[in-house]
C-alpha cells in the first residue's frame, strides 16, 4: 500500500452532524437508525446494510481453496449481531466481489441476489432500478445494461439514501464509467459518502468524478500488502486536496457507520472499537483490566 495512504490518528473528531468517537460516547439513539459496514476482507468488497436486525449485502469478497471471506468474516458477522441478511447485490463478476456467493446461498437459501449479469437467474441491476426497503431508498446508475461477462466498467453503481444522506456504492468503475455516469446525472451524483472505485486504484477516482460526487468521506476496501500497491498514493491525494476524509479498512479494520435522521456515527475496529487490537496477538485484554 501507497506510504502516503495513511490515517490521521484522531480518537475523537467532528464534522458538523458527522462525529468520529470512541465506543462508549456513541449515541445510542443512532443505533436505533439503520448501519452501513464495510467488512476488512482485504483485497475484495463487502458490505452490509442493516436495518431492524436485517440486511442486504453488496458483494461478498473472495475465496480460495479451502475458504471464502463468506465463512471467514460475513457470516460470522451476520450471527455474532443476529442480522438476517434477505437481499444480495452484485457489482460485477470478479471473484474478488462474487466468491462468497455459493457460500451464502448455502447458509442463506432464501437470498434474492440481483446483479449487472445473471441474466435470468438474477434480479437485474441496471439504470433505471429502484426500490424501497424500510427507510432506504435505492436507485442503480449505472450499467446502462446487462453485461454477459460483467467486466469492471458493468458494475452495478447504486445511489443509496435515507433522505438525509446519500451513499455512492460504486464497485470497479474505471475512468469510462465514470465519466459516462458524470455526464448522465451531473449534479444528482453529490453524495454524502463514496466508496472509492476499484479498491483506490488508479485506474479510477478521476478529479472530475470526485469534484462531481463532492463527498466529505470516502470508504477504500483494500488489502494491507496488496501486491497491485492499491490504494494508489495519487487518488489518496485527490481526495485529500478536495478535503475529503479517508478511510481505509486496511489501516482502519472495519468500518461501520451508524445513521439516524441527520446524525451519522462512524466506528472503525482498529480506532474507535478496539484502539489495542494487535494486543490480541499477545493473548492480551483489547482494554486495560
Amino acid at each position: 500500500m501507497g506510504s502516503l495512504a495513511r490515517q490521521g490518528g484522531e480518537q475523537s473528531r467532528c464534522f458538523s452532524a458527522l462525529c468520529i468517537g470512541t465506543e462508549s460516547a456513541v449515541d445510542k439513539s443512532v443505533e436505533q437508525g439503520w448501519s452501513l459496514t464495510t467488512l476488512d476482507v482485504g483485497h475484495g468488497l463487502a458490505v452490509v446494510i442493516q436495518q431492524k436486525g436485517v440486511s442486504y449485502l453488496y458483494d461478498t469478497g473472495n475465496r480460495w481453496q479451502g475458504g471464502s471471506n463468506a465463512q471467514k468474516q460475513i457470516i460470522p458477522y451476520l450471527k455474532r449481531k443476529g442480522i438476517i441478511p434477505i437481499g444480495l447485490i452484485l457489482s460485477h463478476k470478479h471473484l474478488d466481489h462474487i466468491g462468497g456467493v455459493p457460500f451464502l446461498k448455502k447458509q442463506y437459501p432464501w437470498l434474492n441476489v440481483r446483479s449487472s449479469f445473471g441474466g435470468g437467474q438474477h434480479l437485474p441491476c441496471s439504470k433505471g432500478q429502484r426500490w424501497q426497503w424500510g427507510e432506504l431508498h435505492f436507485e442503480v446508475l449505472w450499467p446502462e445494461k446487462l453485461a454477459e461477462k460483467s467486466h469492471n466498467d458493468d458494475s452495478c453503481v447504486i445511489m443509496l439514501t435515507d433522505g438525509y444522506h446519500k451513499i455512492l456504492l460504486t464497485g470497479d468503475i474505471e475512468k469510462q464509467g465514470e465519466q459516462a455516469i458524470t455526464a448522465l446525472y451531473k449534479h444528482r451524483l453529490n453524495a454524502d459518502i463514496v466508496f472509492a472505485p476499484h479498491h483506490g486504484s488508479n485506474t479510477s477516482s478521476t478529479s472530475l468524478f470526485i469534484r462531481t460526487i463532492s463527498p466529505t468521506t470516502v470508504l477504500v476496501s483494500s488489502a494491507r500488502y496488496s501486491p497491485w500497491k492499491i490504494p494508489s498514493d495519487k487518488v489518496y491525494l485527490r481526495y485529500k486536496n478536495n478535503n475529503i476524509k479517508w478511510i481505509n479498512t486496511a489501516e482502519s479494520g472495519q468500518v461501520t457507520i451508524w445513521f439516524k435522521k441527520e446524525k451519522l456515527n462512524i466506528l472503525r475496529y482498529r480506532i474507535e472499537m478496539y484502539p489495542r487490537w494487535y494486543h490480541l496477538w499477545f493473548g492480551d485484554p483489547p482494554f486495560p483490566e
